[in-house]
C-alpha cells in the first residue's frame, strides 16, 4: 500500500477522538451510483465491421462485462478473434460513476500495446456517449463512441474521430453489432422480470418512507429495461411512478416548485411512453392524468397552455375510466380530480369521498408482489383522511382512516409524521373550542 493511502487513512480515523461517539460516515453502500452502463453486464457476441487500413473488413469478437468493487466499478473486456478463434486484439475498460460531476470516468487499457487512455461518458437520451482523448497513432486525436438502439439483448456501437479538437468529426472506421450470447439471452429475460419485480417492491417501500434519494436511484436503475419488448411499458410506468412520488413527497418536505415541476415533467414523459407502448394500460393513463392535472397549476400564466394541459389531463382520465372503471387507482385519481378541482368548475368533496371509499373497497389489503400496479387501499384511506380533515371537517373519521392507512403501511412517513399530527392538532383545537378536554384517540378505533 502506498504511503499516501496510509496517511489518508490515518488522518481519517484520527479525526474521531478516542472514546467519543463515532459519527456516521459514508460506506460504499452510501455512494450514489448510476445504472447507465448496466446494460453491458454479461457476455456479448460481436460482429465487427472495419474500414481501417490493414484490418479485415469483418471480424468476430466477444465483449464481457461485470461489476466489481462493491458494484462501484464496471469492468469490461473486449476481444477480437481470428478465423481460428485465437485472440488477435484485447482491451479492458474500467468505468466509474462520478456522482459530483454526474459523468462517467473511464480508463481504457490497450493490452496489445500496454497503453492507457482517458475517457468520459454520459447519457444522451436513449444513447450512451463516450469521448476518448488520443489513440496510439495520434495522441492529440479525439475519438467519440456511441451505444445505440440498446435493448436487453442487443445494441449497436459506432465510432467517430476528430483531428481538430472536436470542431469536426468523421467516421472512424469501426462499428459493432452486439448480440447477447444465446445461453445468456434466456436467462436475461427471466432476470429482467426479477429486476422489475424487485424495483417495484423497493419503489413502494421508498415512497412510503419518503426516501427521495432511493426513489431517484431506482428510477435510474429502470433505464435499461425501458427498451424491453414485453416489459418496457412497465419499466416506464415504474420510472414515472418514482418521479411522481419524488414530487409528492418533496412537496411535503419543502422541495422548490421548480424541482417539483421537473420531476412531474419526467413522470409525465414516462407515463406517456408507457401508454404508447401499451395502449390499453389503464394505470398508465390514470397516473398520467394525475400528474398532468398537477401540472395545470404551473401553466396558469399562459391561458392557452393551461387549456391544453387541462384537455390532456381530462382526456387521459376519460381513457383510463373507459378502460377500467373499477380499477382502484383510476378511482383514486378520479377522487383527487373532484377533491382539488375548484367548486365553480365541478369540484365536489363529497363525490371525492364516495370515489375514495369505492377505491378502498375494491383494493387488496396488501400489495400482491406482481409486476403490475396493485397499490390503492392504503392510499385511498389516506385520501379519505385528508378529505375529512381539510374539506368535510369530520375529524373522528379522518383519524380513523389515517390510522387504518398506517396499519397497512406502518412506515408511511407522510401519514405518520404529517397527516396524523395535523388531525390530532385539529382535534385538540376543536376540543378546546368546545370547552372539553381532548380525547387521546379521537372517536375512532386505534
Amino acid at each position: 500500500m502506498e504511503r499516501g493511502v496510509l496517511t489518508s487513512l490515518a488522518l481519517f480515523f484520527a479525526s474521531f477522538s478516542i472514546g467519543a461517539a463515532v459519527p456516521p460516515y459514508p460506506t460504499t453502500a452510501d455512494i450514489p451510483r448510476s445504472s447507465d452502463f448496466d446494460f453491458l453486464a454479461g457476455t456479448w457476441d460481436l460482429k465487427i465491421t472495419s474500414s481501417l487500413p490493414g484490418i479485415p473488413p469483418t471480424m468476430r469478437g466477444r465483449w464481457t462485462a461485470a461489476h466489481a468493487a462493491d458494484g462501484l466499478v464496471l469492468e469490461d473486456e473486449y476481444r477480437i478473434f481470428d478465423d481460428g478463434s485465437s485472440t488477435v486484439y484485447l482491451g479492458k475498460t474500467y468505468r466509474v460513476w462520478n456522482h459530483e460531476s454526474k459523468a462517467w470516468k473511464i480508463r481504457y487499457l490497450d493490452l496489445m500495446k500496454g497503453e492507457w487512455y482517458e475517457a468520459r461518458g454520459w447519457r444522451d437520451g436513449a444513447t450512451m456517449r463516450v469521448e476518448q482523448k488520443g489513440v496510439a497513432a495520434s495522441p492529440t486525436a479525439l475519438l467519440r463512441f456511441q451505444y445505440l438502439d440498446i435493448t436487453p439483448d442487443r445494441f449497436q456501437w459506432r465510432s467517430e474521430r476528430s483531428d481538430d479538437g472536436g470542431s469536426t468529426w468523421k467516421p472512424y472506421g469501426l462499428s459493432i453489432e452486439a448480440t447477447r450470447s444465446c445461453a445468456e439471452a434466456a436467462a436475461t429475460a427471466e432476470s429482467a422480470e426479477r429486476r422489475l419485480a424487485t424495483a417495484k417492491i423497493e419503489l413502494m417501500d421508498a415512497d412510503y418512507r419518503a426516501d427521495l434519494v432511493k426513489l431517484a436511484q431506482l428510477r435510474e436503475s429502470l433505464l435499461p429495461l425501458k427498451q424491453h419488448s414485453d416489459l418496457g411499458f412497465l419499466a416506464h410506468y415504474w420510472a414515472g411512478f418514482a418521479s411522481w412520488r419524488i414530487a409528492l413527497n418533496g412537496a411535503s418536505l419543502g422541495m422548490s416548485s421548480s424541482d417539483i415541476k421537473a420531476h412531474l415533467d419526467s413522470a409525465a414523459a414516462d407515463f406517456a411512453d408507457s401508454t404508447r407502448s401499451r395502449a390499453d394500460f389503464a394505470d398508465g393513463y390514470a397516473a398520467a392524468a394525475s400528474v398532468n392535472g398537477w401540472l395545470i397549476s404551473f401553466a396558469r400564466p399562459d391561458p392557452t397552455a393551461m387549456r391544453e394541459q387541462i384537455a390532456l389531463a381530462v382526456g387521459q382520465l376519460e381513457r383510463a375510466t373507459k378502460l377500467e372503471p373499477e380499477n382502484p387507482r383510476v378511482l383514486w385519481v378520479r377522487g383527487g380530480d373532484f377533491l382539488f378541482r375548484p367548486m365553480e368548475h365541478g369540484g365536489d368533496p363529497a363525490k371525492a369521498v364516495e370515489l375514495y371509499r369505492r377505491a378502498a373497497e375494491v383494493s387488496p389489503d396488501r400489495l400482491q408482489g406482481r409486476l403490475l400496479p396493485d397499490w390503492g387501499r392504503a392510499e385511498s384511506l389516506m385520501a379519505l383522511a385528508y378529505a375529512h380533515l381539510n374539506h368535510l371537517r369530520d375529524l373522528p373519521a379522518a383519524e380513523r382512516e389515517a390510522r387504518g392507512a398506517l396499519r397497512l403501511q406502518p412506515e408511511w412517513a407522510y401519514v405518520r409524521d404529517i397527516l396524523l399530527p395535523q388531525i390530532e392538532a385539529a382535534s385538540s383545537q376543536a376540543s378546546r373550542a368546545a370547552g372539553r378536554a381532548p380525547t387521546a384517540g379521537g372517536d375512532g378505533p386505534r
